[in-house]
């Protein structure tokens, strides 16, 4: 008896946590996009009981299946009161055609829970207040059915028929009540876990914003201490603090673009070699990699690798991600960065490999995410900055890293089209 109840409740509560969890993550505000979700949750637990839930009968009333009617009783709590009238209209057929029932019983119970679900509707009934009106047009109906339905119930029976029916109906509001409250925690606990990951979105972009106005902050405080203490009448303060207060100037004015070109970023496709535009982000940073006693393998063939791009915008993502290749390799250590292109039928794929410090899962699952970075001196826009470009041409960007080992970048560009 107990199993069956619990399956019952099962087959009620899964298809409705499906569509709570899906409305609730993916946001969905359109009311008849969450109407149709809905439906179809209700459909599957309507059918899931018909078809495996328990139809004991007792003198031709199955005080049991009434639990088929907690979907409705759902789908008016909702709000979604079609719903809940075309859910009847199947159930009043299902009663008739299965069980036998009586169809004027059934027609007029069912009117009724639409007029309730109405009176719901317009606030005049509390949730608990339908339930319970809910129940007792449900032991009604049962009651005057038994009553007026002759040679229904044997007339020994008809005690214990109508005791069963007495007991159903407890069963009935009991487990009505208990998947009532069962959904709206569930739907007040994701929505609190949805808002509580927003806040921590909006926290973290107030802690970004904070750190690229520390950011901007620094270069502009530098170039005002040396105006400070430049003196127009000297020469040598011209020669030697004019370039310090340009450069610092220039760096918070490359920090403010990056900035505003992570949310808004054009480009400009033209047909180009992707060989030459990788030939001279290696030649930029030729003195960085000798400093630091870095190899760079280019193992990007003569051929021509036509595509169709933004030279200056591919020119900036490829040194952006050679640049944290040679970062990501601890100083006073002799590393290598290879650079190769494997061509498919559609696509270019170019991987950027380094021997660095690699990264853990953690912060491989983040890289992307506005304003993150794992380095001491960024604003994590780089990543962020890439992928836009790289996606304004039809591609892809990929990471895969492994702490103390080191990162592979795939860069997928689409081909020139013939």
């Amino acid at each position: 008896f107990f199993e069956n109840i619990l399956l019952s409740i099962i087959f009620i509560l899964f298809p409705l946590f499906s569509y709570l969890f899906y409305v609730i993550y993916n946001k969905i505000e359109d009311s008849r996009k969450k109407e149709f979700i809905f439906v179809l949750a209700i459909t599957s637990t309507v059918i899931l009981i018909m078809r495996y839930g328990y139809t004991h009968l007792l003198g031709d009333i199955s005080y049991l299946i009434s639990l088929i009617n907690i979907p409705i009783i759902i789908a008016y709590l909702y709000g979604y009161r079609r719903t809940g009238l075309i859910f009847s209209i199947i159930i009043v057929s299902y009663y008739v055609t299965v069980f036998e029932s009586n169809v004027y019983f059934r027609i007029i119970e069912y009117v009724l829970y639409y007029v309730l679900g109405n009176e719901l509707n317009k606030r005049k009934l509390t949730d608990n207040q339908f339930i319970n009106i809910f129940v007792i047009i449900k032991t009604i109906t049962c009651y005057l059915e038994l009553m007026y339905s002759p040679g229904t119930i044997p007339e020994e029976d008809l005690f214990i028929t109508i005791a069963s029916l007495l007991v159903g109906a407890v069963v009935f509001y009991a487990v009505t009540f208990l998947v009532k409250i069962i959904l709206y925690q569930t739907e007040g606990i994701m929505e609190m876990k949805i808002t509580i990951k927003d806040f921590d979105k909006s926290k973290k972009l107030y802690e970004s914003l904070s750190s690229i106005t520390h950011e901007i902050k620094n270069p502009i405080a530098v170039a005002k201490g040396f105006l400070e203490m430049y003196n127009p009448e000297n020469k040598e303060h011209a020669e030697k603090y004019l370039p310090i207060i340009k450069s610092e100037i220039d760096r918070a004015v490359a920090l403010m673009d990056d900035y505003l070109s992570a949310s808004k970023i054009k480009v400009n496709l033209d047909i180009m070699d992707l060989g030459l535009v990788i030939e001279d982000v290696i030649a930029l940073v030729d003195n960085l990699i000798d400093k630091n006693k870095i190899t760079i393998h280019n193992k990007v063939k003569d051929d021509d690798l036509f595509i169709e791009g933004d030279y200056n915008r591919l020119k900036q993502v490829f040194l952006n991600i050679v640049k944290n290749a040679i970062e990501s390799i601890p100083e006073k250590r002799k590393g290598s960065i290879t650079i190769e292109c494997k061509e498919t039928s559609k696509n270019y794929k170019v991987f950027i490999t380094d021997d660095g410090s690699g990264m853990t899962k953690e912060q491989l699952a983040k890289i992307g995410e506005p304003f993150y970075t794992s380095k001491k001196k960024g604003t994590g826009l780089g990543v962020m900055f890439s992928r836009e470009i790289i996606s304004k041409h039809g591609g892809t960007i990929e990471y895969i890293s492994k702490r103390n080992v080191g990162t592979t970048v795939i860069i997928t560009l689409p081909k020139k089209k013939s």
